[in-house]
């Protein structure tokens, strides 16, 4: 009778515990756990959807995106197709940069003058006093343009101009050498080294700038500003000086069209 009743309790303990093992491996999840599986599932889809597409224009005023198009992924890097790639080309002038612009909000990546960049509203055409447009370049890389929609990509010009080199003001024939230049670019000068200019016992005091489009040279005003300004029989106006620029310089927009001479003068 012992033994029967041993077995008896063993088989009872058995049992229990299958039970115990068997309620615990089926036991539903608690709302906390729910909650999270679905805020998880929610979030992957989520994820999913931020993608947007770049649409490529082949100037500002353009109302025509090109045919090729570019899928991104918002927060991850997605390269921008190349003016080269797209085929877009503007006689006479040289490539700047990409205007942007997302559709979702109609807003414009800007910078204000102190290289802040932010994404505006651009009233009439005209971007707010001291600000202007990040112009993207080729094989720039676009990360959180927008979380969904269009991005256009607007391809900026600049004027393409001829820098020549004349060995000192008063030479009517210049060098060989020259610079081909866009305007709206920082385009680096030739040296007095390479262009193979000196003066026997003068020193080099830097070149006058002179543009042929309206005949102006560069120039200092009384009031301390750089400007151009056209001379009087030869000489500059009263108060101005000559606006130097450096031996190897760089020049931004000195032009719209033509060619930009700069003479050396020297003591």
């Amino acid at each position: 009778m012992k033994i029967r009743k041993s077995l008896g309790m063993a088989v009872l303990l058995i049992c229990t515990a299958a039970l115990a093992a068997g309620c615990e491996k089926n036991e539903p999840a608690s709302s906390g756990e729910t909650k999270a599986a679905v805020e998880s599932a929610a979030a992957t889809e989520s994820e999913e959807k931020m993608t947007f597409t770049l649409q490529y224009y082949p100037d500002v005023d353009s109302e025509t995106p090109s045919e090729k198009t570019t899928e991104a992924v918002y927060g991850e890097e997605t390269p921008i197709l190349s003016v080269e790639e797209l085929g877009f080309t503007k006689e006479g002038y040289g490539f700047l940069g990409w205007r942007e612009m997302r559709e979702v909000d109609g807003k414009w990546y800007v910078q204000d003058a102190k290289g802040k960049k932010d994404w505006i509203e651009v009233k009439d055409g005209k971007l707010p006093k001291g600000y202007s447009y990040v112009l993207r370049q080729d094989g720039d890389k676009v990360t959180t343009a927008a979380k969904k929609g269009i991005v256009r990509l607007y391809a900026e010009w600049g004027i393409v101009y001829t820098i020549q080199y004349y060995p000192d003001v008063d030479s009517e024939t210049p060098s060989d050498i020259v610079t081909t230049a866009v305007s709206g670019i920082w385009t680096p000068t030739e040296t007095i080294e390479h262009l193979g200019f000196a003066q026997d016992g003068k020193k080099f005091v830097g070149w006058r700038v002179y543009r042929e489009s309206d005949e102006k040279w560069s120039v200092i005003s009384p009031e301390d500003k750089n400007v151009w300004t056209v001379l009087e029989d030869g000489d500059l106006p009263e108060g101005y000086k000559y606006h130097y620029r450096e031996d190897g310089g760089k020049l931004l927009n000195p032009t719209t069209k033509g060619i930009v001479r700069m003479y050396a003068e020297w003591e």
